[in-house]
């Protein structure tokens, strides 16, 4: 599993990748939710206000490794 994103009290605060990318894309994340920065793992994880960190599959990690 890899880092997603970083949450706050009023929700994502950053992402590094969508769970489902099939489903919602960075780019459909980003025209329904403008304010969550799309950030590289790095960057997210260490993102200041941030009260859970969690982490998921990503797949496209898993296609690239299937490749």
């Amino acid at each position: 599993m890899s880092f997603e994103a970083a949450w706050g009290a009023d929700g994502a605060l950053c992402v590094s990748h969508t769970r489902i990318p099939d489903a919602l894309t960075m780019e459909g994340l980003a025209a329904i939710c403008p304010d969550v920065q799309q950030q590289p793992r790095t960057a997210c994880e260490s993102h200041a206000g941030a009260l859970i960190l969690n982490r998921s599959i990503d797949l496209r990690t898993v296609q690239a490794a299937a490749e």
